[in-house]
């Protein structure tokens, strides 16, 4: 599977090798839930892999990538005389550090003729790594995406949505729509929010518990007991914390730079005479930089146990 990162565009390429095309392929993009979109196919004149004889590409346009999942292009061709067609794959991936911060960062450049040269391509593969590794030592994914949920009323204040939601759009309540942010629907009586631990949402109430005869009355809104809710926010995180960034730039630079292997490894000892040297069990455990796993410490899954 192809990543391709949030909120950008590029081509999607299809290449011929030892015939041509009689025609010019067609592209389709397709995505769950929604239409199917005919993608522009043009001929791809320089640029061509060594061995390829035609490459035609197609432009994936910023509309397809606006939040985080999947998609596939549906590529049809008749190459010499047989009917061809080919499926790819792609995951729209919010990424933890740009190309444009990592140059930044580190004085490289992105310009092919400068001596500081760094390609886009190594630039995201660092980034992925670093990326996977930060997710699977935290087991957070600190991407977000915009999508819609159902949930059960207990009859509380709070519905438990069972994973990180960061904001709260649109309700509805067993198919009718009852509130929006935006406040052009107001029908719920109340706004809604997520809670502190962003694991669930909870209607907003100003009034006090109240007392009365003896027995406490909370005048605030329910969620009623068994009734349908259908939450639409953003899931996941609205932007990538900043140490989250800074920990996925260490990591780049670890993994692209020549003393890698002897930099933040957790090295305790040092014999330069005997080349002897010995790693910290944290070596093994965390991400590999120390400076890192200090900074992410703050976001590890709240089930899980640094030793």
């Amino acid at each position: 599977m192809t990543e391709i990162y949030i909120n950008t565009s590029r081509y999607a390429y299809f290449d011929v090798y030892g015939v041509t095309a009689a025609a010019a392929p067609t592209a389709v993009l397709n995505r769950a839930g929604a239409t199917a979109v005919n993608l522009t196919v043009n001929q791809e004149i320089t640029n061509l892999p060594s061995t390829a004889t035609e490459r035609w590409r197609a432009y994936i346009p910023l509309s397809a990538t606006t939040a985080e999942g999947q998609f596939t292009i549906l590529w049809s061709a008749v190459v010499g005389s047989e009917a061809v067609s080919r499926t790819d794959y792609y995951d729209i991936v919010t990424p933890y550090a740009t190309p444009e911060q990592i140059v930044d960062r580190y004085g490289w450049s992105l310009d092919p003729t400068s001596s500081k040269y760094r390609s886009r391509a190594e630039l995201e593969a660092a980034e992925r790594v670093a990326r996977y590794v930060i997710d699977t030592f935290t087991q957070v994914a600190f991407g977000g995406s915009t999508r819609t949920v159902t949930l059960y009323g207990t009859n509380t204040d709070v519905l438990s949505v069972g994973e990180r939601i960061s904001a709260v759009t649109q309700l509805a309540e067993n198919g009718t729509i009852v509130w929006k942010s935006d406040g052009s629907v107001t029908d719920f009586g109340y706004d809604i929010e997520p809670t502190e631990t962003f694991q669930a949402v909870r209607i907003v109430s100003t009034s006090d518990i109240a007392e009365y005869e003896n027995r406490l009355i909370d005048p605030g809104g329910k969620f009623k007991e068994g009734y349908r809710y259908d939450i639409t926010g953003t899931f996941g995180f609205s932007y990538v914390p900043a140490p989250v960034n800074e920990s996925a730039l260490i990591l780049i630079n670890d993994y692209m730079s020549k003393d890698a292997a002897w930099r933040a490894r957790y090295m305790t000892t040092v014999g330069v005479r005997d080349w002897t040297f010995e790693f910290g069990s944290g070596a093994f455990s965390g991400t590999g930089n120390l400076v890192v796993d200090q900074m992410l410490a703050p976001w590890l899954a709240p089930w899980i146990a640094v030793i």
